[in-house]
């Protein structure tokens, strides 16, 4: 069984969806480059296996932090979401850990790229970001636990909402990687940014006006179903 909250999402679960939400979209707008970062810490760190997919492996990392993110919005999914994040942000941590522990003969690679290039971090303070979301994220996980309304992951599964989040999770990292070298920076900046404001601010209308009734249902199904159990 799988605990949710009967209640809207909490202000702390909804930064750390911000959270997620703004780093992956700052890596996605230059695909190319998050992608340099990510080959850096491969060829450091990491089996060189991993060497032909660097641009997938980047790809992969944009992707799950936006789908994390749009399921922190939705209460149904918070859970769920929050243990994917600990997974992430754990591996986030690692890598980050031996970066400034135990760097290569040439030192520490000196930017993580977890937000792109909008924000760079040292090795230390990428260190110490990275297992400070991964505490909040842990103390929010108890937190959800605590609450009284459950569900199996077997419902979770029918629901439309996460192959709804599963689509748009990619498309930022894809509209990058086809449209970046194609279209002039000004166009390709404004579609992103139109994309971006398109996939959040309609998950966040589609949870806040449209679902909550939908999830309040669920809840109350679920809840009177482990009851009869």
């Amino acid at each position: 069984m799988i605990v949710i909250e009967q209640k809207k999402n909490s202000i702390p679960v909804l930064i750390l969806a911000v959270v997620f939400i703004f780093s992956a979209l700052s890596k996605s707008v230059n695909m190319d480059s998050f992608a340099s970062e990510v080959l850096l810490y491969i060829e450091e760190y990491l089996p060189s296996v991993f060497l032909s997919f660097y641009k997938e492996c980047a790809f992969i990392v944009c992707s799950v932090e936006m789908f994390v993110a749009l399921l922190l919005l939705n209460r149904c999914f918070v859970l769920v979401a929050l243990y994917i994040s600990l997974i992430l942000l754990l591996g986030f941590v690692f890598i980050t850990g031996i970066n400034l522990f135990f760097p290569s003969m040439f030192g520490s690679i000196e930017s993580c790229g977890c937000f792109g290039e909008v924000i760079h971090f040292t090795p230390k303070a990428s260190f110490v970001k990275s297992v400070l979301m991964w505490l909040y994220a842990g103390v929010l996980v108890v937190i959800q636990t605590k609450k009284k309304c459950s569900t199996t992951l077997f419902k979770m599964i029918r629901d439309r909402y996460l192959y709804l989040c599963l689509f748009l999770c990619v498309l930022p990292s894809l509209y990058s990687l086809i449209f970046l070298e194609k279209i002039d920076n000004g166009f390709y900046l404004g579609g992103y940014i139109l994309l971006c404001l398109l996939i959040v601010c309609g998950v966040f209308i589609l949870n806040v006006f449209v679902k909550p009734n939908e999830q309040s249902q669920a809840c109350l199904g679920y809840a009177m179903a482990r009851k009869r159990n």
